[in-house]
Parts: C-alpha cells; structure tokens; sequence
C-alpha cells in the first residue's frame, strides 16, 4: 500500500470516528439549551405569581396576566388543593405538588444529553424551596415548576408553573445524530431518581381526564 494510500485512509478513518461525536455533542448541546431555557422560564414565572400572591392583604390568590408564552399557573393551599388556575387550564392534567416538593424529576432532557454536557455545570437549579416535576399524557409530556408561598414566616399553599414539552420534544427528536438513544418524550416520562420506574412515575400523579389534555397556547 503506498504512502498516499495509507495516509488517505487514516484520515479518513479519523473523520469517520471525530464527525459521530461533534454530531453527538451539538445535539447535546442543542438540547440542553432548550430545555434550560424552558426551566429558567417557568422558574421566573413562578416566582414572580408566588411574589405578588403573597402580598394581597385578603390572602394568597393568582393575579391574572396576559402574555405570549406557554406557561400556564395554578394555586395550591397548604393542603395541596386547587384554589385557582389561569383561564384555559381546566383540561391540564391534576398533580400533588406536595409530592413534587417532596419528589422532585432531574432536567427534562435525556441521560445521554446530560452525560455529553455534564461538563458545562448543573441545570437551572430551583430556589426558595422551589421543586421541578414532570407529568405526562397519552399526547405529550408536561414540565412543571412548584415553589411555595411564605408570608409571616409561614407557608401558604404553592404556585405551579406549568408549560407543554410536546412541541419540543418533536424537535429535539427529529435533530439528526448517529447514535440510537432514548429521546426525551419518550414512552417513559420520568427523569432523575424517577427514570424507568413507571409504577413510581404513575403514582406521583393524578390525572382527571388525559383525552381532555389540549395544547393550546396559555395567557
């Protein structure tokens, strides 16, 4: 084999071997971002409804906005029932966000994104006793975000910021890698302590009506 021929395929080799992994590693990354992004957001919207429900004089109550993104609010009292909701959530699906606060899910994404991406630090990470969960319907997976309401010094019920994984799952799936993985939105919806116990994941929650789910856009 002559040297042209040999260098020709050691490069060629190590192209085949380098291109999988930077494929890989965008992914990663563009997976990531996205479902970070999406944290920090429901994490803000939290704790803004949480801020300005806990200084009403007649007691904890959800102040009504209007906006164009996907998040959607609800208000809890200390007993973990639904006090009130924002316009158009009737068909969400019902959780315990005392069990969340109890319980709380890993990142939204897959273990091979947080494995590739372990070295970039830790994901939005939840504040003031705030905790992340993750419910999921026959049609999509939903990303939720419970913090509870202090005021003089006690706890007051807890807001839930909640927003549909549906849309993103589909594009995060249909980004291309070479590599056959679990992608997120997936059969199995539970992430963290909770990935691949479908028992565990199927008690967290309750759900009135999944057929009823919708996907609109929440105000």
């Amino acid at each position: 084999m002559s040297l042209r021929l040999r260098l020709a395929v050691c490069y060629g080799t190590l192209f085949a071997l380098i291109l999988p992994l930077v494929t890989l590693f965008s992914y990663a990354l563009h997976a990531r971002g996205q479902y970070d992004d999406l944290d920090r957001t429901l994490v803000v919207s939290a704790g803004h409804a949480a801020a300005e429900a806990a200084t009403l004089p007649t007691g904890p109550h959800l102040v009504q906005g209007r906006g164009d993104l996907e998040i959607a609010l609800r208000l809890y009292n200390s007993n973990g029932q639904l006090q009130e909701r924002s316009l158009g959530t009737e068909a969400l699906p019902s959780v315990d966000p005392r069990h969340v606060l109890e319980v709380p899910t890993g990142p939204a994404f897959d273990p091979v994104t947080a494995f590739v991406t372990s070295v970039l630090g830790s994901s939005p990470v939840a504040t003031d006793g705030g905790a992340f969960g993750i419910v999921s319907t026959k049609e999509q997976r939903w990303r939720l975000y419970v913090l509870p309401i202090h005021r003089t010094g006690a706890t007051h019920g807890s807001i839930e910021a909640v927003t549909p994984l549906g849309r993103l799952d589909s594009s995060i799936r249909a980004f291309p890698t070479p590599f056959t993985h679990d992608r997120p939105g997936q059969p199995c919806a539970c992430t963290g302590r909770q990935l691949g116990d479908r028992r565990q994941c199927a008690s967290s929650y309750r759900q009135d009506d999944p057929d009823r789910t919708n996907h609109r856009t929440f105000a």
